[in-house]
């Protein structure tokens, strides 16, 4: 049964990681894209340029009409302002053609484009002078569809119930005739088919649809961006947030390729982000969002990012603010508690002199007064286990240190503080203090114990004593037993000191008993004693 309960628990913890990494891998190559952001603007601006050539090279009327009406469509989700601007110039060349549909078409194109701006007055009487007579029949799609896209923005921006209602139902009127004269296997009819499905409710069907038409026109990143939204919005009815999330990542991914500037994926993405707590994306997506929209001049584009934008700007800075404190913190607990090591640093060297210098006293005594002597031993031998325990500390002190640093680590690591991290990440300063440290033992016990070696080796046999290298002062197996002469007997604390495990301690202490070339139980006592001053 405890198995049966592991396994479902597994695979409940594995299913979740695995939607959680499908997330974060997208973000990241949203992120990717986004920081190339300017490589496609440029690209989208040269194709702009090119455009604009045409328009200047164009050697009649016929052709100039063609080249403004190309260039004021390609202008339509990047300025635009530059959309009405060639839309004016178009009808203005549409007149002296003096063909009336010419004319109907030029005007739908500036009302269009006084629709996204925010002009929807003068948009809808620009559209009620369109006599539907002179229309061509492949232009009667074009005359539903900007009816149909005022109507939304007036929808969407109307403060009043009853407002809202009127324009949604006369957007949808717009939509269904539409829907009527679209061949069934044009795109545009799919995106109002399940465009219909979600104001309806009918978010199974959207998927459905979706499903089946995305094979055929998944080549065009702007397709593509259109079905991802449209995914989204469906499983947003659904109640299925990371389905939500995943496909606005995907639709902002093909719009950020583009080089649109009038879009609402990363918007849309950027408050789910807010509301999952992960305000750094929030705050950069909708900063995006912002300045693209000013930059296309999309009236509305920037009333949606209004909406949030203050919200989130506020939970930023505040996080900033939040982040800086911790630093600050960070960096006065880092410095005191440097401080405190260092001055452990010298008041065990200080002490570790002091006992130096008794030592040479005592070695330069009369050995003749015993007395003296002797009380001179047992002051030393106090030092001794006093500078014994200080190192022990010292140990433990380097220990809690990289303990501290691990769980600074860890914080800084879960709230993005990606300074801290990088300096934080490294293992250097310890390893570097335990050497520095180690060396300065070696030296200050020696100072200590001159002739520690060799009384060390003489309680070995030949084949077992120790041989140093050139530069070498202590080994392993001589600052064990260094530790031992100073007191400190337990494999535990030795263990802590040099930084190895209790078992590892525990096979160098048997080694050097079973090369003893005294009594293997005397041994450790034997080594204690090195170093006293002997009564005569």
């Amino acid at each position: 049964m405890i198995r049966l309960l592991l396994s479902i628990l597994f695979m409940a913890v594995t299913v979740i990681e695995t939607h959680a990494s499908s997330s974060d891998t997208l973000l990241e190559s949203l992120d990717h894209v986004i920081g190339y952001r300017s490589q496609y603007i440029s690209k989208k601006q040269e194709e702009l340029n090119a455009l604009n050539k045409a328009v200047k090279s164009s050697s009649d009327d016929e052709a100039l009409y063609s080249a403004l009406g190309k260039i004021g469509d390609a202008y339509k989700t990047f300025d635009i302002d530059s959309t009405l601007y060639f839309s004016k110039r178009k009808l203005a060349v549409a007149k002296r053609i003096g063909k009336p549909y010419y004319i109907d078409d030029a005007r739908m194109n500036m009302a269009e484009a006084m629709g996204i701006i925010g002009m929807y007055k003068e948009a809808l009487e620009l559209m009620a002078q369109i006599d539907t007579r002179h229309l061509k029949v492949w232009q009667i799609p074009y005359y539903y569809h900007v009816y149909k896209r005022i109507f939304d923005l007036l929808c969407d921006t109307s403060y009043y119930p009853t407002s809202k209602k009127y324009y949604s139902r006369l957007a949808s009127q717009y939509r269904d005739s539409l829907l009527t004269i679209l061949p069934d296997s044009d795109f545009v009819h799919f995106i109002l088919l399940t465009d219909k499905y979600n104001v309806t409710g009918q978010y199974n069907k959207t998927i459905q649809v979706i499903r089946s038409i995305y094979p055929i026109f998944k080549g065009d990143l702007h397709n593509t961006a259109l079905m991802e939204y449209t995914y989204a919005q469906a499983y947003l009815g659904l109640g299925n947030i990371e389905k939500q999330k995943q496909h606005l990542t995907l639709s902002a991914i093909c719009d950020m390729k583009t080089g649109v500037r009038e879009y609402a994926s990363l918007r849309k993405l950027a408050v789910i982000l807010y509301k999952e707590g992960d305000v750094n994306r929030a705050y950069n997506y909708l900063t995006l969002c912002m300045d693209d929209a000013f930059a296309c001049k999309s009236r509305w584009r920037i009333f949606e990012v209004q909406q949030m934008f203050p919200i989130i700007n506020e939970a930023y800075h505040q996080k900033l603010n939040h982040q800086r404190h911790v630093i600050i913190l960070t960096l006065v607990l880092i410095s005191v508690l440097s401080i405190f090591l260092l001055l452990a640093l010298l008041h065990i060297r200080r002490q570790m002199h002091k006992v130096s210098k008794s030592r040479l006293e005592v070695q330069e005594a009369n050995r003749q007064l015993r007395a003296i002597n002797q009380a001179l031993a047992e002051n030393s031998l106090i030092k001794e286990e006093y500078i014994g325990h200080y190192i022990s500390m010292c140990s433990i002190y380097i220990g809690k240190i990289e303990k501290y640093r691990k769980h600074l680590f860890n914080i800084a690591t879960k709230k993005n503080i990606n300074d801290v991290v990088d300096e934080l990440r490294s293992t250097q300063i310890i390893e570097d203090e335990l050497a520095g440290f180690y060396v300065n033992f070696d030296e200050n016990f020696l100072k200590l114990f001159p002739n520690f070696v060799e009384e060390f080796n003489k309680l070995l046999v030949p084949e077992g004593q120790i041989h140093l290298k050139i530069d070498e002062k202590l080994n392993t197996e001589l600052r064990i037993f260094a530790l031992i002469r100073l007191g400190i007997t337990n494999s535990q604390k030795i263990a802590n000191f040099l930084r190895y495990s209790v078992t590892t301690i525990y096979n160098y202490r048997v080694k050097m008993r079973n090369l003893s070339a005294v009594k293997r139980d005397d041994f450790e006592d034997d080594v204690k004693k090195i170093g006293q001053v002997s009564e005569q």
